[in-house]
């Protein structure tokens, strides 16, 4: 069933700092239908927004394919419930343009009327705005976990009416017509997480990205959506690929790719040992351990007229289950020409959407459990790697230590023992001989004393704790 949730909710369909003055942040929260699995967490992001006069509060879900703000009416024929719905009875500031529209929502349509209150998000940012007022046909949504939707695509999509960016410009609630989004890896129901965040007027590239500046791609925005130029997809090598354009979409959960293009990439995985396809077409790998992404390859995107490099690691476009020790590959079909860069890629990288200059910036994310690696493939300082997996509890514990990449085969090779460094606490730290499946408490580690340079290489770096070579253990107390 978990495969299918994915399916329908991809189908639904540089400096520090802000640089304007007027930037101002808002926390995003996710709803997920279950907290069972990880990937429930991480693929619908909402925001609280405020409607009326006196006010009526929504959960709307953020989706960069649709321009209109939107709820549903508590009068709405032939709805599904909803846990809360607008009362424009209720509001003193409502106004109705009798006007109809039809509203996308999920695989299916609803109507609306579109109508004018006043809208406010956070405490400063309060516009009078057009929206429309679902009144019939908001069915089958079992997958929607929201009471309406926030557009954040260009205004082709509503017609031509100011989307809310737009609005809050015009207004002079923000100086820019831009937002940026954050989109934690983590979840943000996890404690020191990095929370997921959308800022409407700016961005804050220091708090939320490694790189120092973002990569701007020119966005094709005839239709409304935010598109750019596909000129290659490689996986290990390049593939031969149809599509032509690739959307980027926050609304969707997965990557989509076109018809064509979705069986090449099928065809591609099945030839990594332990992959196979079932009868819907979905891949799955064989991943019997956590560190599963040094099996397969970065995905990789050449995007915009420059074919400029965007890559995707298999930490993102994997949906690992623990229990079974499957991963699931979270690359779907979509049904039009182009393909969907959804939350799977927007989790690797932090975005900024700049409706003034029709830009798309892009810069790597500051990634919550995964580790930053150099492209070229050279080592880093222990120090840093630390720091990526947020183990502040032990930082300052080895400082300075070069760290060399290793294969597998040279670890099949040396069974060297392992020291496992928790990122959690100090105290909870692991000798492993690997001759014993139980591994030996060891009380703690001294700060590093005197050797600068490690011969021995990093292992792995896993979710929960770094695994570095056991001739620290020389430093421990036991």
């Amino acid at each position: 069933m978990m495969f299918y949730f994915f399916l329908l909710a991809s189908i639904w369909h540089g400096y520090s700092l802000p640089p304007f003055q007027n930037g101002i942040s808002i926390p995003v929260f996710k709803k997920s239908s279950s907290t069972e699995l990880n990937s429930h967490k991480n693929n619908q992001y909402s925001v609280e927004i405020n409607i009326g006069s006196p006010v009526q509060t929504f959960s709307v879900l953020l989706d960069t394919a649709e321009s209109w703000l939107w709820v549903v009416s508590d009068d709405c024929q032939n709805c599904q419930p909803i846990s809360r719905s607008f009362s424009p009875s209720k509001s003193n500031t409502y106004t109705s343009t009798a006007l109809s529209t039809i509203i996308n929502v999920l695989n299916s349509t609803a109507g609306g009327t579109i109508g004018t209150d006043w809208v406010w998000i956070w405490e400063s940012l309060d516009v009078e705005q057009f929206f429309v007022l679902i009144n019939e046909n908001f069915i089958d949504i079992e997958t929607f976990f929201a009471d309406g939707v926030l557009g954040l695509g260009f205004s082709q999509l509503s017609s031509g009416y100011s989307n809310f960016i737009e609005t809050l410009k015009i207004k002079g609630a923000i100086d820019r017509a831009m937002f940026s989004l954050y989109l934690s890896s983590k979840g943000d129901d996890v404690e020191d997480a990095i929370h997921s965040n959308l800022i409407l007027g700016g961005y804050d590239l220091e708090k939320y990205s490694w790189e120092t500046q973002l990569t701007y791609l020119n966005v094709s925005n005839t239709s409304g959506y935010w598109e750019v130029p596909l000129t290659a997809v490689h996986l290990d090598a390049g593939l031969d690929i149809e599509a032509k354009s690739v959307t980027f979409d926050i609304g969707t959960s997965m990557i989509l790719a076109s018809f064509l293009d979705h069986s090449t990439i099928r065809d591609a995985f099945r030839f990594y040992p332990g992959c196979a396809e079932d009868a819907d077409n979905y891949i799955y790998c064989d991943c019997p351990f956590q560190n599963f992404t040094k099996s397969y390859p970065d995905l990789t995107f050449f995007l915009g007229a420059a074919g400029i490099e965007f890559r995707v690691s298999p930490y993102h476009y994997f949906y690992w289950n623990e229990t079974t020790e499957l991963c699931l590959l979270l690359i779907g079909e979509n049904t039009g020409e182009n393909w969907v860069l959804g939350d799977v890629f927007l989790r690797e990288y932090y975005s900024v959407w700049n409706m003034d200059d029709s830009t798309i910036g892009l810069a790597r994310a500051k990634l919550d459990n995964v580790p930053k690696e150099k492209s070229s493939g050279e080592g880093m300082s222990l120090t840093s790697i630390i720091m990526i997996a947020s183990g502040a509890a032990i930082l300052g514990i080895i400082v300075a230590a070069v760290l060399y990449k290793v294969t597998k085969n040279q670890l099949r090779k040396k069974k060297m023992p392992l020291l496992s460094v928790s990122v959690h606490s100090s105290e909870v730290l692991h000798y492993n001989d690997q001759s014993s499946s139980n591994p030996s408490l060891v009380e703690s580690v001294n700060e590093f004393s005197s050797d600068s340079i490690l011969n021995e290489p990093l292992v792995e770096i896993k979710p929960d704790f770094i695994v570095v070579p056991a001739n620290l253990s020389q430093y421990a107390k036991n």
